[in-house]
């Protein structure tokens, strides 16, 4: 009979949504670091493999407040 193998660690952001869920707000800028960088992570691989992000990666840039995506908005 086999085991099971050993559970893996607590994520980071689980630790962190701990956190936040505790009513401590700071935790929320490190929650937006880390899915801004799979959002890019994301947007490479899907780039990579074709597709158009455009659309979707400036909605998140604004959303992010990024420079350069303001204009894209008005017009």
């Amino acid at each position: 009979m086999s085991q099971a193998p050993p559970a893996p660690p607590p994520s980071t952001t689980e630790g962190l949504y701990h956190h936040q869920d505790a009513g401590h707000p700071n935790a929320t800028p490190a929650l937006r670091a880390i899915a801004f960088r799979l959002l890019e992570l994301g947007f490479t691989i899907a780039e990579h493999a074709g597709l158009h992000t455009h659309d979707i990666e400036t909605a998140v840039a604004q959303v992010y407040d990024l420079p350069g995506y303001d204009d894209e908005a008005a017009g």
